[in-house]
């Protein structure tokens, strides 16, 4: 299982430049654009 990264940014072209790099790297990389959807992703 690769470890995951949560990236938070309200800047999509932010979020999707990291998913690029990251996954490369073999990590599983999960996005949010606003803090209350962080907080949602990290509770489940």
């Amino acid at each position: 299982m690769k470890p995951a990264i949560l990236v938070v940014d309200d800047d999509v072209a932010v979020c999707e430049l990291l998913q690029d790099v990251l996954s490369e790297h073999v990590f599983t990389v999960l996005t949010c654009h606003t803090g209350q959807g962080a907080l949602s992703r990290v509770q489940q």
